[in-house]
């Protein structure tokens, strides 16, 4: 039993409304619920209820137990001052429940009105260590209440992937062109090597970004320099990796520059088209070809231009190499469609939507939004997991909604704030 079970309850008026009495055995006419409260004070606003003839308007307080009240100290919080009844699972004392002024609150216990099934079902979930805890009856929900939860989530992940990117807008005192650089930046990073690929950009300034990035050799130096993947270098060198290094010194010296170390870069476990170098060449030619970054993916109106933008091939060098001086026979100098793909989901979507909040237009978002209905799905455990239990995973969309639905609401059991275990909970407390 939570209390968040017991305002669902409450919330929706789930239990036996046959002969309604207070604890102390007076009349109860429930008339207006309330509304649900996320602010100080008591958990539902704006009720109204009838006791006996009397009329009451005010505030609702749930607990699981009366003693609760004393326990939080509700009796000495003035915001409890308009608490007209006291919800609870369990009587456990006799005390009368008092406001900050001493006047006494009216107690309603739900014990023995709710019905079983319900609970059963809310306690099924609770107890289920599956993936998705309402597996067994997801077939069963309807199409409509499906389609809006998924709308919802896919919003919810959109907006708070924004606020980062306007958490670093603020940062860069309101520079679209830094934030957008170094945002893309962090992305190339693909989750292992995030914090280091934003390191980077942030010690390396788009300023100076912009002096260098005609000339792809020098860019080069540049990023591989403040990296600090030259210094790492000192024995048998080949003639790419000394050309960068003697073009960095140069640059370090003119700009004052100070390297990254090495060590704050990560391999381990990673498949060589993910190395950091890999990475960084892809990185820099991202950056030779673009004049600039925020305007072209503002302006971009399609899918296939976005791919067209992500279709780079790092410098020659790359094309026989893994790592700095590290031949290989597979060809690493181009960004894979899934890696391209990962970045408009990860990175141009939610910089489309931090644009639209920033704005207030929706415009961007809507843009976004359709991008992810162009894009395949991902395939991960937990798309797969979806697909097993019944829900279709065709596009981007529906990859990133499930992916929300999961890690906010399936994971930590928050079924009663979902409306796909909000119907499913419905269906047992009307039988």
């Amino acid at each position: 039993m939570t209390e968040a079970f017991l305002h669902y309850v409450w919330q929706f008026q789930f239990f036996n409304k046959t002969n309604l009495q207070t604890a102390t055995h007076e009349p109860l006419n429930i008339l207006k619920v309330g509304y649900p409260n996320k602010q100080d004070g008591a958990d539902f606003q704006q009720a109204q209820i009838k006791i006996g003839e009397m009329l009451w308007v005010g505030s609702i307080e749930i607990h699981l137990t009366d003693s609760a009240w004393q326990q939080h100290r509700h009796q000495a919080d003035p915001h409890y001052n308009n608490v007209i009844l006291h919800v609870v699972w369990q009587q456990t004392s006799q005390q009368p429940i008092k406001r900050a002024d001493g006047s006494e609150i009216p107690t309603f216990v739900l014990e023995g009105r709710v019905s079983p099934l319900l609970l059963e079902k809310y306690n099924s979930f609770l107890k289920n260590n599956a993936l998705v805890p309402c597996e067994k009856d997801f077939r069963k929900v309807d199409r409509l209440t499906l389609v809006s939860m998924l709308d919802n989530v896919l919003v919810q992940r959109l907006q708070r992937k924004a606020e980062k990117v306007l958490d670093l807008l603020q940062a860069n005192t309101g520079n679209w062109e830094e934030t957008t650089y170094q945002w893309i930046a962090q992305s190339f990073g693909f989750k292992v090597n995030n914090t280091a690929f934003l390191t980077l950009a942030q010690h390396t300034p788009w300023q100076l970004i912009q002096k260098y990035r005609f000339d792809l050799t020098e860019l080069e130096a540049l990023l591989f320099g403040q990296a600090g993947f030259l210094d790492a270098y000192q024995d048998d060198l080949d003639d790419y990796v000394k050309n960068l290094q003697i073009k960095y010194n140069y640059l370090k010296h003119k700009h004052q520059l100070v390297p990254m170390s090495v060590q704050e870069w990560k391999f381990l476990r990673l498949r060589p088209a993910n190395f950091p170098p890999v990475r960084l060449a892809q990185f820099a030619a991202l950056l030779h070809q673009q004049t600039h970054l925020f305007t072209p993916l503002l302006n971009i109106e399609t899918y296939k231009e976005l791919t067209k933008l992500l279709q780079i091939t790092s410098s020659d060098y790359w094309q026989t190499h893994y790592h700095l001086g590290k031949l290989t026979t597979k060809n690493y100098s181009h960004l894979g469609t899934d890696s391209a793909n990962n970045l408009i989901i990860n990175t141009v979507a939610p910089l489309l939507a931090a644009y639209s909040m920033q704005t207030d237009n929706d415009v961007f978002t809507t843009k976004a939004i359709r991008f992810f209905e162009q894009l395949p799905a991902e395939n991960n455990q937990i798309t797969r997991t979806w697909e097993e239990v019944g829900l279709p995973v065709k596009t981007a969309f529906d990859s990133q909604a499930s992916i929300e639905l999961y890690q906010s609401f399936c994971t930590p059991k928050k079924c009663l704030q979902c409306r796909v275990g909000k119907e499913i909970l419905g269906r047992e407390a009307k039988k």
